[in-house]
């Protein structure tokens, strides 16, 4: 019997041993996550290349040496969108080729030998409209700036589009003297052609990915400095804006120093510069030792809290290491790029404006990683995870890598990953292999958790105060996992700590593993202090939604007497819920506390319209720091008498924005007073965001002012970058001003390559379709239009649009 029941045993032990061997993992399937194939390995690029900016026209010539990686290779495709080939060559022996939509095909008569090097020459033409972008060369009236840029091969350089090939390239570009040429790598020569023109050479030595090649034409000078490292950077500018050079290159040379060091790994290439571009879409494109980046960055100083170019200026500069010294496989991987650039920008910003400001940039993250979630849960390594997941929260995820790992093992990691795939293209397994190797910290279960998985946890938090067996005091910590459940998201296991703050002043706090549906903390309070309040992740670690369910009492505690700024801004939001009669004093008492704008400002919105805190906001609008005042400005619009002296100050602001919302708000509120002769020589920035405001509210006392709403309708032609016609558009439509000149303009803006644009100038054009007139106005502009080839989709789209 006893022998029976110990085969019985073995058995359930070795059944239950196999059925949890049959135990499935499930991940979102990432339908592109096979990496293009490779026919050939590109190994170097020649391109001589001319440009006439009026016509739009490219012509040129292009050298690309290449090894045969398959055997019988007999033909080779082309991205070449807007292209024409005119010759094409292989070692000197014509072949042909054919276009196939945006791709040309080559052909070779006879196949290519397999591991052999052979040299294709291409000479053709092009009419880009997409790739390679023109700004200002059709501006009859000259007030456009002229420019020409790309930060990617399209447009300008046929490519065979293996996005992981590594190369190297070489840039060389005739065009008219009066400009500049701005590319990738060592600027070889500049030599004088003696007909008007010069001939920029560049070279990029070391091998990158063709995608990171950009070329840039204009009107530019540059300053030549170096870091404190020796790394030679050029620092372009507008020569007609000297003054913007200072602030929109700060810490420039210092963030070269401070990435060496952090990463452990000195600049990789030979030259780093920056070139601000007109109509630039987007912060910012790191390709290799050249950065290009949007003017609405190159600021003055009154700008600087607009938008500065600190942290875009950091993040593209990480990527010479991050995404250019290492790049990554395919779009399931970009988040090895991003995250990682993300991250290092507010690590860089921490050094310098210290740790609330960088718990700040972590919030902003937070938010925008919750907001991804609201759409759906890919995961961070995917390549539809977005842009909301392969930057801020790949960089909230980096922050929890160091913080499991420790900043200093993470850093040996991080050197070593980089320093053993310098010059190579990475996988996420890359970077688990490099932790593990160099730390011997196995992270599987963190990188299926946060980055092959998707979703975030939600914390549902409560505590009990008790005794336990042995009489001690202790404070019991219930944390439930309430988040949705299923065989793609589980429940999350993440160290987290917890502090216990009591009315005497004392703090507990310990650190433990949550795991599973439920877990407890036990903290010890061996003093017996009652509990004031209980802080879970303080300074937030963990990417999380909490549930807490807190008295007054507790929350208003936290919010003046937690240690770090986050802590307490976490329960100033949670006194959004309560009267103002109740917690009143306690935020008058926090706000003569406070240091940073996060706190002040949260504290401002939820005063603002309080008859009883006048006083605070007195003191907010003259407060040092413009987040401060702008907090005012944004949340009282309607502005109380008893403020009107303080407000009225701000209408000479350091902050160009604090400037236009003093004039709308006192505009609004005061409309017999004259608040436009006092700005009316303002302009302000991004779109002339103060003349915009000034115009808009002169023209509500009266449209009939011809000079002004000519002025207004000129803002909406091509003489102006984009910002400044959005802003035009936007006016127009609040104004219902509407005629067939400005349509004409909007149709024209519709049209342009810059989506931003085209989205406002849709905006306005839905608007005006709404009404009668309008409507007739639109379909008569529209049929008198000459749309280039490429743009009758775009107007057939619109026409659609607009009927919804």
């Amino acid at each position: 019997m006893k022998t029976t029941i110990v085969i019985l045993i073995a058995y359930l032990q070795l059944m239950n041993s196999l059925l949890s061997q049959d135990k499935l993992s499930s991940y979102l399937d990432d339908p592109l996550k096979q990496p293009v194939d490779m026919v050939i390995d590109v190994e170097h690029i020649k391109l001589n290349l001319e440009i006439d900016p009026y016509k739009q026209i490219i012509k040129g010539k292009q050298e690309m040496k290449f090894r045969t990686l398959r055997f019988g290779v007999d033909s080779l495709v082309f991205y070449a969108s807007e292209m024409k080939f005119d010759k094409v060559s292989i070692d000197g022996v014509s072949a042909d080729f054919l276009n196939q939509g945006n791709d040309i095909v080559v052909y070779n008569s006879a196949f290519l030998e397999h591991n052999k090097e052979y040299i294709m020459t291409i000479e053709f033409t092009g009419n880009p409209t997409w790739g390679l972008y023109f700004s200002g060369w059709n501006d009859i009236s000259g007030k456009h700036r002229k420019q020409i840029f790309a930060h990617s091969p399209q447009g300008w350089m046929p490519f065979i589009n293996q996005k992981h090939d590594l190369l190297t390239t070489e840039v060389i570009v005739k065009f008219d003297s009066k400009y500049k040429v701005f590319s990738n790598g060592d600027r070889v020569s500049v030599n004088d052609n003696g007909d008007g023109t010069r001939t920029w050479h560049y070279l990029m030595e070391k091998p990158h990915v063709i995608y990171l090649v950009c070329l840039g034409i204009g009107d530019w000078d540059y300053k030549e400095t170096k870091s404190s490292g020796g790394t030679p950077m050029e620092l372009w500018y507008y020569p007609d804006l000297p003054h913007h050079y200072e602030p929109t290159y700060a810490h420039s040379e210092y963030m070269i120093d401070f990435f060496e060091k952090e990463i452990g790994i000195k600049y990789p290439y030979s030259v780093y510069r920056q070139a601000p571009m007109v109509n630039y879409m987007y912060g910012g494109m790191e390709t290799t030792t050249a950065t290009v980046f949007g003017d609405y960055m190159h600021i003055p100083s009154r700008a600087w809290w607009m938008r500065n170019y600190v942290n875009v200026n950091s993040h593209e500069l990480n990527h010479q290491w991050f995404g250019n010294l290492v790049s990554h496989l395919n779009n399931r991987h970009t988040w090895l790029t991003e995250s990682f650039a993300t991250h290092y920008a507010k690590v860089f910003e921490r050094d310098l404006y210290g740790e609330d400001y960088y718990q700040w940039e972590r919030d902003k993250e937070l938010v925008r990683t919750f907001n991804a979630a609201k759409v759906n849960n890919n995961p961070v390594a995917h390549s539809y995870a977005g842009t909301d997941r392969w930057y801020p929260k790949g960089s909230l995820v980096l922050d929890m890598m160091r913080d499991v790992m420790s900043d200093s093992l993470f850093r040996h990691a991080i050197k070593y990953y980089t320093e053993n795939n310098s010059f190579k293209v990475v996988e996420t397994y890359d970077l688990k292999k490099a932790i593990r190797e160099s730390t011997g910290i196995s992270l599987d279960w963190f990188f299926d958790q946060w980055i092959l998985r998707g979703g975030e946890p939600h914390f549902k938090l409560s505590y009990d105060y008790m005794q336990n067996s042995g009489g001690e005091n202790e404070v019991l910590i219930y944390v439930d996992q309430i988040h949705k459940v299923d065989n793609l998201i589980g429940y999350f296991r993440v160290p987290a700590s917890v502090h216990v703050y009591y009315k005497d002043g004392s703090v507990d706090s310990i650190r433990q593993w949550i795991d599973g549906q439920r877990s407890v903390i036990k903290v010890p309070n061996f003093s017996g202090a009652d509990i004031d309040f209980v802080i879970f992740d303080p300074n937030r670690k963990i990417i999380k939604k909490v549930s807490f369910n807190r008295s007054y009492k507790e929350s208003s505690a936290q919010a003046e007497k937690a240690k770090n700024m986050i802590d307490r801004y976490d329960a100033l939001l949670e006194l959004r819920n309560f009267p103002i009669d109740e917690k009143r004093a306690s935020l008058h008492k926090i706000f003569s506390k406070e240091k940073f704008h996060l706190t002040k400002s949260e504290i401002i919105r939820q005063l603002a319209y309080d008859d009883k805190s006048i006083n605070l906001m007195k003191t907010a609008i003259s407060d040092n720091d413009v987040w401060v005042r702008r907090a005012v400005l944004e949340s009282l619009t309607l502005v109380p008498e008893q403020l009107k002296n303080d407000y009225e100050k701000m209408l000479k602001d350091t902050c160009f924005i604090n400037t236009e919302l003093a004039l709308r708000n006192l505009s609004a509120s005061f409309p017999n007073q004259d608040y436009l002769e006092i700005t009316k020589d303002e302009i302000g920035w991004r779109g002339r965001n103060i003349r915009m405001a000034w115009l808009e509210i002169a023209l509500s006392k009266s449209t009939s002012d011809t000079e002004l709403l000519n002025e207004l309708y000129e803002y909406t032609t091509q003489s102006y970058e984009f910002e400044t016609r959005i802003n035009a558009f936007i006016v127009l439509k609040n104004l219902s001003i509407i005629n067939s000149q400005i349509v004409k303009n909007a149709l024209d803006a519709y049209l342009h390559w810059n989506f931003k644009l085209r989205d406002g100038a849709f905006a306005y054009l839905n608007f005006v379709f709404q009404t009668l007139a309008g409507k007739t106005i639109i379909e008569e502009e529209i049929a008198i239009l000459k749309p280039l080839p490429n743009q009758v989709s775009s107007i057939n789209s619109l026409k659609e649009r607009l009927k919804k």
